[in-house]
């Protein structure tokens, strides 16, 4: 024991093997940032003592600890006067030269000490007061963890070696370590605020703007809304007045009367037939046509049936070979096609078809001279022959101002024309 140099440097207080135990922890499973508080758990566990005094390093993911009775040893210090606080406290074992690999035998300020070294590191350490028999050392050595092959029964002679100037472990303290990592967490968890702070600010001011800009926009849409109402009034009543035209239009399986007529129309011969009589009822259609000319019924049947508006056409003649009554069968839901001539815009209806004058049985044609009469010489001129006129057709235009709704009608016959001047009286 060296009495310690007065003043007020520090002081290295060297403690012989039997006042510390040596443990090795595996920390390979703990995070980094967790290491110091988990082994200082670890320590608080393994040790006896009340106070514990430690010496800490480490290599690689293990951590080495050589733990005293820390109170024992301070007053062992001030037994001696020296002030604990200017000391630094070095287990004996880590000024002794260290092994690459390979068990030794130390021998120590008291007693002996087995140890196991690998690469370079102290794996294992036991301390006994005597020279250890050949089956103590065998139990350390499965204690260490060394295989049986290279386990030795025979116990080596102890070795003794200075020690060395400097610790071959340099010394860490845990609470230091924890101290650095609490001041980096407290430093991380400043900088994670002030992060934060600064999201939560910028998001912030950029709620206040969108409320800002949606108070702007629901004004110029309440806005917007009151000056497009009366537009939106017309468009709904047009909406609904087009649904009830639609209603009323799918009531009506048929065409109108009008289409149906300018589709018989416009597949009748243009030899001037005309039509006397319409009659159309639920879907049933009756029309009677007059010509001037004798009639062939089976071109009228095959016109009409080619429409596509017509079906089931039948023909019907009457006494006289010129007029015929038609009779088919409209097609629900089909409207006819009818093709529109180019007209002026300023064009109107086609003059209507007049026949010539009915002339009474016996009258005379002008010109002619009647029968008996005594033509100019004396001699009695021969009687004309008697021309029969055959009574007038109607006219092919439909009355002006005919509805739609009227489904059958009969056009009204002409009157009679003035017999010419010069004819006798009847």
């Amino acid at each position: 024991m060296e009495a310690a140099p007065p003043g007020l440097g520090g002081v290295e207080w060297v403690l012989s093997r039997p006042l510390y135990r040596f443990h090795r922890f595996d920390l390979k499973a703990v995070p980094r940032a967790q290491r110091a508080r988990a082994l200082a758990l670890q320590v608080r566990e393994l040790s006896p003592y009340a106070a514990t005094g430690r010496y800490f390093a480490t290599s690689g993911d293990d951590a080495l600890v050589w733990m005293w009775d820390e109170r024992k040893t301070a007053e062992a210090m001030e037994r001696h006067g020296i002030n604990p606080r200017r000391v630094r406290v070095l287990p004996e074992t880590v000024l002794q030269p260290p092994l690459e690999d390979g068990l030794a035998l130390r021998s120590c300020l008291d007693g002996f000490e087995g140890q196991l070294w690998q690469g370079g590191d102290l794996a294992a350490s036991r301390w006994w007061p005597r020279m250890p028999q050949p089956a103590e050392w065998l139990a350390f050595q499965r204690d260490a963890g060394v295989p049986p092959e290279r386990q030795a029964a025979a116990v080596p002679e102890p070795g003794t070696t200075p020690w060395l100037d400097r610790p071959w472990a340099a010394s860490q303290s845990i609470d230091r370590v924890s101290r650095t990592q609490a001041r980096g967490e407290s430093l991380a968890i400043i900088l994670i605020g002030a992060a934060l702070a600064l999201a939560t600010t910028w998001f912030g001011t950029s709620l206040v703007k969108l409320h800002q800009v949606k108070v702007e926009r629901e004004a110029r849409l309440a806005d917007l809304e009151q000056k497009a109402a009366p537009v939106r009034e017309a468009r709904m009543r047009a909406l609904e007045t087009a649904s009830r035209v639609a209603s009323l239009q799918s009531l009506t399986t048929y065409a109108d009367p009008l289409s149906l007529m300018a589709a018989v129309s416009e597949k009748l011969p243009q030899n001037g037939t005309t039509m006397q009589s319409w009659d159309f009822r639920d879907g049933k259609l009756k029309v009677t046509l007059a010509a001037p000319s004798p009639i062939e019924s089976s071109a009228y049947v095959k016109s009409l049936e080619t429409s596509g508006v017509f079906q089931n056409v039948q023909a019907a003649l009457g006494n006289d070979s010129r007029t015929v009554a038609l009779t088919m069968d409209v097609r629900p839901g089909v409207a006819p096609e009818l093709q529109l001539p180019d007209v002026p815009a300023r064009s109107t209806l086609p003059a209507p078809i007049i026949a010539p004058p009915a002339r009474a049985p016996g009258a005379v044609a002008p010109g002619a001279v009647a029968p008996g009469v005594v033509a100019p010489g004396g001699a009695p001129r021969p009687a004309a022959p008697s021309t029969t006129v055959p009574p007038p057709a109607a006219p092919s235009t439909l009355p002006p101002g005919l509805p739609p709704a009227w489904s059958s009608f009969k056009f009204p016959p002409n009157p009679s024309p003035e017999p010419p001047k010069g004819a006798p009286p009847k």
